[in-house]
Order: C-alpha cells, then structure tokens, then sequence
C-alpha cells in the first residue's frame, strides 16, 4: 500500500518495463486519453488485492486520480493539458507545482505514463475501463 501512497503524494510515479525502453513517444491523440484508465503495474508491482490506481482524463480537460487500499482512499481533482507527447496535470492544491507527464505509449486499450521529474526512467502501466 505505501508504494501506491507514493504514487499519490508524487502526482504519478512510475516503474518501467524493457519493451518501453524501444518506443519512441508520438503526439498524443487527446480523444484516445479521454476515460477511465486502470494502473496495472505501478512502480514496478501489480496493484494487491483491494488496492488500485485509477486516472480519469474528460473531453473537457479534468483529471481525478484515485488510489484505494484496503484502509483508505485517495482522491485528487485537477486539469489537463497535452502538447506534443507531454501531459501537464496540474492538480488542485498544486497548481504552482504541474507536473509533466511522457505517454510513452496510448492505444485504445492501452496508456503507459511516466513523471519526466522523476530521475528513474519509469513507467506505470494503464489499462482502459471497458465502457469507458
């Protein structure tokens, strides 16, 4: 549970996989990134029973970002931007400190993500909520 306490408290933290590694970043397709995404690796682990991520982006530029354990839920509201391959989060409370996101890779199932402050090359790994 700590490491997806982190996950909040840091604006999206990330672990990587080597096939992330090969892919170039593209533009990001804005219509793709709208929904419900599901973190299934974050920082490197597979989220444990009763725990989860979740970051929902809207057509109209929000973003809530979720993390649940088995003791307590974490929910941060927030705005969006995308330019070029970078999404800029600025989160509510945090909106002098936005924080620039790489989509390393966007399908319409798939959304890998990784925190350009963060000095470990790391990627978190979203799959898309089906019906969403």
């Amino acid at each position: 549970m700590r490491t997806l306490l982190v996950f909040a408290a840091l604006a999206l933290p990330f672990a990587l996989s080597a096939d992330d590694k090969k892919e170039k970043p593209a533009d990001v397709d804005s219509a793709k990134l709208v929904g419900k995404w599901n973190g299934t690796k974050i920082l490197g682990e597979v989220p444990k029973a009763g725990e989860s991520a979740t970051l929902e982006f809207t057509q109209d530029g929000k973003v809530l970002m979720a993390i649940v354990d088995k003791k307590s839920k974490i929910e941060m509201k927030g705005t969006y931007t995308v330019k070029g391959p970078l999404v800029t989060l600025k989160l509510n409370g945090h909106e002098d400190k936005p924080d620039d996101i790489l989509v390393v890779k966007l399908t319409d199932t798939a959304l890998h993500i990784r925190q350009v402050a963060r000095k470990e090359n790391m990627v978190d790994e979203f799959e898309r909520e089906k019906g969403k």
